[in-house]
């Protein structure tokens, strides 16, 4: 904790707040300046766990201890002394005279230069040359740079090392001084400096109050870059890190397009592993002009340089399995320039990889449009997909999605025409609402494209052979028998299922049908007669279906053994009963017996495809179910009446 010696002391109650807590923190605390400060206030400060001790004495870091003589230094450490015990001074100087009485020597910053004065270099202390022990830093070597000119040897008891990121104080002092952090290089040069010469300890400077550009803090300019290098400088000095593995990355690159003024853009996709590089560089050169090349992302960016057909992007830290977006943009005097992509790391120890290299061909634009006719069908009718592409070329391949009403998709391929054109006619299998997204895929010289979704409804066809014999859609008859199917049957997956095997039974003959009652009116009339009693039993089918509405599944059930009896009786019974008399056709009771065993498995077997929710098991079974009632009711009828007759 340091304070100026002209400065008030610290407030007792606010240095013990400050151990209580760093405590806690498992962070030590030492004092820079004693000032006015009452010896008992401090022997009590520094018997706290929380405050630093170099071997169990306590450590003092004095600013600026040029403001009082070596001599002075020395009856002050003996009176500290005799009230503390030993302790371990370390002074913000590198002035021999005071090596008496101080352990060890720290700088408060390193070498700076006036930015007026083209690099000219000062330090803001001494210049001479440093010599610890046997270990002279050579002027070539990276730690020199902090003690350029220093000539005479110091005996340290103590080797300090400090590290900073860099030095700016132009902004608010004329000239200033200014050391360039140089994208971070200069904190990682020192640090590494510091642990290949062993230094007992490393002093960081950060100093908050950022006119100084000292800090480390994170910060919208350069995020928690320089704490993350902090954690693993710190790890790697006390050898606690873990082995850095190999960085892992994976770089797409979607195809970029370009319009017809030979203009483009792209973006490549970057992919971070699980362990952050220091630096990602990403180049790009072309067999065109690069005019931009960004960063999307909360990510900082030390460095964009574009020169000609060459473009660079350094990307300071990457956050583990992160995405980075690079976006370019291109200008182009020819059709389809190629730009090689190439995408550098470094660990944090300087250790580099390659992680992606390849070759990025620039794709001129195209576009697609579709429409779908008519928006609206029957089933059983068919809609056609038209389009074209644009630029207008044969050959280009257009896969058309067709999305059903539950969902599921397929896919269908056309290929364009000489003209750009390309059609596909498809008769659709499900009644709903579709959807159709329809794709131009990319080939060798021009991108892919995507038109805007498209939609068409296939309704049930109408009542046919009613139709024809009511003589339109809005009669009674006809608009009771859709409502019927459609607000009933169709809402249940027993009723669905059986609607689909009772419209590929019907559908096949009612158009011929159809057309033959409504040119004949003798035929029309004589089918309204035929009708009449199957409209009366499907009202009677109604009226169960709506007694039982609260079980829709078990409503359809019943109403369709309702119409299934009564159809039997209506329709197939008193034929049944004629064949008997004409033909003298015995039915046996076998015969009833299995008809109606047929019926019960077919009850069995619509319980089980409900449970299964196995449509075609219900297909199956619904019709056995219906079929094995018509005969029953209808033959068992057939013998009543014969037996009746005989005995009347």
């Amino acid at each position: 904790i340091a304070h100026y010696p002209f400065e008030d002391p610290l407030p007792a109650e606010l240095w013990s707040t400050m151990l209580r807590i760093a405590e806690e923190m498992g962070i030590k605390l030492s004092q820079s300046g004693l000032r006015g400060q009452d010896l008992a206030e401090i022997k009590n400060a520094i018997s706290h766990p929380a405050f630093l001790k170099d071997s169990g004495r306590p450590v003092f870091f004095f600013y600026t201890p040029s403001a009082i003589q070596p001599d002075r230094w020395l009856q002050f450490r003996q009176v500290v002394e005799d009230e503390l015990g030993s302790v371990v001074f370390i002074g913000n100087t590198i002035n021999e005279s005071y090596l008496g009485a101080f352990e060890g020597f720290y700088t408060y910053v390193y070498i700076t230069t006036h930015p007026e004065d083209d690099g000219r270099t000062y330090y803001t202390h001494n210049e001479r040359r440093l010599r610890i022990g046997p270990k002279k830093i050579d002027i070539d070597d990276a730690f020199s740079r902090a003690y350029a000119g220093m000539e005479v040897p110091l005996e340290l008891k103590t080797f300090f090392i400090t590290v900073v990121p860099g030095y700016d104080d132009t902004n608010v002092r004329s000239p200033g001084l200014l050391r360039d952090r140089e994208e971070g290089e200069l904190y990682i040069r020192l640090w590494r400096t510091a642990i290949d010469l062993d230094a007992d300890s490393v002093i960081i400077t950060s100093w908050n109050e950022w006119h100084e550009g000292t800090e480390l803090e994170p910060s919208m300019e350069y995020g928690f870059y320089y704490l993350n290098l902090t954690r693993l400088y710190v790890e790697q000095y006390q050898g606690t890190h873990a082995p850095i593995p190999e960085i892992s990355f994976s770089a797409t690159i979607p195809s970029i397009s370009q319009d017809p003024d030979l203009g483009g853009s792209g973006e490549i996709l970057l992919s971070a592993g699980e362990v952050p590089a220091l630096y990602v560089n990403v180049t790009v050169v072309g067999d065109e002009s690069v005019s931009s090349l960004d960063l999307q992302g909360d990510f900082y960016t030390y460095l964009r340089e574009i020169e000609g057909d060459r473009a660079s992007i350094l990307i300071p830290s990457v956050p583990p399995n992160s995405e980075l977006v690079v976006s370019l943009v291109y200008e182009a005097e020819s059709a389809g320039p190629t730009f090689n992509i190439l995408v550098t790391a470094s660990d944090p120890f300087g250790v580099p990889y390659e992680l992606y290299r390849g070759e990025l061909h620039a794709l001129r634009e195209s576009s697609i449009s579709a429409s779908v006719f008519p928006d609206s069908i029957k089933i059983g009718e068919s809609v056609t997909i038209t389009g074209s592409v644009v630029p207008r070329r044969g050959g280009r391949t257009v896969k058309i999605s067709y999305t059903r009403p539950d969902s599921s998709t397929f896919v269908r391929t056309v290929t364009t025409a000489v003209d750009g054109s390309f059609r596909d006619t498809y008769e659709p299998d499900a009644v709903g609402q579709w959807s159709v997204e329809v794709s131009l895929e990319e080939d060798a010289e021009y991108s892919g494209s995507t038109s805007p979704i498209l939609y068409f409804m296939v309704e049930e066809k109408g009542c046919i052979i009613a139709t024809s014999t009511y003589g339109s859609e809005l009669s009674p008859e006809v608009q009771f028998l859709r409502e019927f199917r459609d607000e009933a049957i169709l809402k249940t997956f027993v009723g669905k299922n059986f609607m689909d095997v009772f419209n590929a039974w019907y559908y096949s003959f009612s158009p011929r049908v159809a057309e033959m009652i409504e040119g004949n009116t003798l035929l029309r009339t004589a089918m309204k007669i035929i009708l009449y009693p199957l409209i009366g039993i499907l009202h009677l089918a109604a009226e169960a279906y709506s007694l039982l509405s609260f079980n829709p599944e078990f409503a359809v059930l019943v109403s369709g053994l309702v119409a299934s009896f009564l159809i039997g009786l209506a329709y197939f019974a008193p034929v049944a009963f004629v064949l008997r008399l004409i033909k003298k056709l015995r039915v046996p009771t076998k015969v009833l017996r299995a008809s109606l065993l047929i019926w019960i498995l077919g009850l069995c077997l619509i319980v089980i495809a409900e449970i299964a929710q196995w449509s075609g098991l219900m297909m199956f079974s619904t019709a056995m179910f219906v079929l094995s009632m018509i005969a029953t009711s209808s033959l068992t009828f057939a013998k009543l009446l014969v037996r009746y007759n005989r005995e009347s």
